[in-house]
């Protein structure tokens, strides 16, 4: 039997909370007796297993690999996508499968190893990471053809392909292979509907649903699978007031910069940024011991989703746009992405940070955003702190800083200048538990610069430094 034939997972996509009074209870299985993971997974490769299902069973590189995914790359993703989390031993069972399944085993191979080359900042395509994906497609064919010559395959198996090419289809996106990427889009909607629908999915939907919305943000499309209502169920939503996201002033006093359906974006954007610094932050911490947690961290989830799909949607209304509100959209989406999904494919950031550029360059800043300088100002302190390179970066960080010198002078700013740039960020789209240290880099390179070329050639300043006062950084937020 399937290792997964036991597994029947809710997702928090599944959950609609206009069906019931209650929440959807996940029923578990009882097992007569306590799953055996078949080994340990030590720090040196993969410990006291079988040989793993590929050709070469004793490549120490990798059973290394193999060793990374379960050991790392699977806890994170299951932090993500928290389908797996709701059901006991899921680990356990997928580790199963991964000793049996070819195409599987080879998928996390793949998977890990484009993992350890992101940790190192390196997203070209390279002789190991080509000749693993060639490996997963050929093995990934094979088992699919050899799966449907007797009919129609087995549910349990959609589920495990469609796992292999969410795979794939992060590997297209992080390498930039458009093409292949169309085309595994299709397959992987094809299996969807063999399976009845994406509703009909247990392990693999949100891997599948969140899959579909970056492949149409890559091609400008429209996602396949949406929510059926456009607006946000209320459900055990926490006060509003307590949880206050940005955007207030520009709601108040600059709405013409973003339409409608995008202001609300940003608004629950903000609302969701707001809600899981909540969820996660320390127990100890003083800075927010004022903020109580929400009572229902599923809205959380809830909220994320619609969120990433309410992006998608208005990112390929926009698509042929170059307007302050297409502006304003894609830098709310470059703060939230890296922290809501943990950057589970950084060249998205980097993509829409550089198309961002590439939009503010094409513009007459002074006449696009004429009175809304403060809303300009975020948008490139957003690019400037951007955790990943991208083609640009070096103009927007100019631009700032002749931004920061008009207002402050060109020779010489106030000490304490970082301080009101911090206070208007955090007037929009800001996650500071996480920016907080890009944000002082950023100002120490403003300064830097400006310092450079207030000094006659043949002079060599200090090296400037920008620290709060006696304060640790996190704790000031910069």
């Amino acid at each position: 039997m399937c290792p997964l034939a036991n597994c029947k997972l809710m997702s928090h996509r599944l959950y609609d909370p206009t069906s019931a009074k209650q929440p959807v209870k996940v029923k578990v299985p009882r097992k007569k007796q306590p799953e055996q993971i078949p080994g340990d997974i030590g720090r040196d490769g993969v410990d006291g297993l079988p040989q793993i299902p590929v050709d070469d069973p004793l490549n120490s590189e990798l059973r290394v690999l193999f060793h990374h995914f379960f050991n790392s790359v699977f806890d994170r993703l299951a932090g993500i996508f928290r389908g797996p989390l709701l059901a006991p031993g899921y680990k356990s069972r997928m580790l199963e499968v991964a000793l049996t399944n070819r195409a599987y085993c080879m998928g996390i191979i793949t998977q890990a190893q484009t993992d350890m080359a992101i940790s190192r900042c390196t997203f070209a395509e390279t002789r190991e990471s080509l000749d693993l994906y060639t490996k997963l497609i050929n093995i990934f064919r094979n088992q699919l053809a050899a799966s449907t010559t007797q009919g129609p395959p087995n549910p349990l198996h959609i589920e495990v392909a469609l796992l292999v090419l969410c795979v794939l289809l992060s590997y297209n996106v992080t390498r930039g292979r458009i093409s292949e990427l169309n085309m595994n889009w299709t397959a992987m909607r094809h299996l969807v509907n063999i399976r009845g629908g994406v509703h009909n999915l247990t392990v693999a939907l949100a891997y599948v649903v969140h899959v579909d919305r970056v492949c149409a943000t890559m091609l400008g499309t429209h996602p396949t699978y949406v929510s059926p209502s456009p607006r946000l169920h209320p459900f055990n939503r926490p006060p509003w007031a307590t949880y206050s996201p940005g955007f207030v002033r520009l709601e108040a006093s600059q709405g013409h910069l973003a339409t409608g359906p995008v202001l609300e974006h940003c608004l629950n954007t903000c609302e969701l940024l707001s809600l899981y610094d909540a969820v996660h932050r320390a127990p100890s911490s003083e800075d927010h011991a004022s903020v109580p947690s929400p009572p229902s961290p599923e809205y959380l989830y809830y909220l994320r989703d619609r969120v990433d799909e309410q992006f998608a949607i208005l990112y390929a209304e926009m698509l042929n746009q170059n307007t302050p509100s297409k502006c304003i959209l894609m830098a709310t989406r470059i703060v939230e992405y890296p922290v809501t999904w943990a950057n589970y494919v950084p060249s998205l950031t980097m993509d829409l940070c550089a198309e961002l550029c590439a939009l503010l360059r094409s513009q007459d800043l002074f006449d696009f955003w004429s009175g809304a300088l403060d809303v300009l100002s975020w948008i490139f302190f957003v690019l400037a702190t951007s955790p990943w390179p991208f083609a640009g970066r070096e103009w927007a960080v100019t631009c700032l800083q002749g931004i920061i010198g008009a207002k402050y002078g060109a020779a010489q700013w106030p000490k304490d200048w970082w301080k009101e740039e911090l206070a208007n960020v955090k007037n929009f789209a800001w996650f500071e538990t996480k920016q907080s240290s890009s944000f002082r880099q950023a100002c120490n390179e403003l300064e830097a610069g400006t310092r450079r070329e207030s000094l006659p050639e043949n002079e060599n300043g200090p090296k400037p430094k920008i620290e709060p006062d006696a304060e640790p950084a996190q704790e000031k937020g910069i």
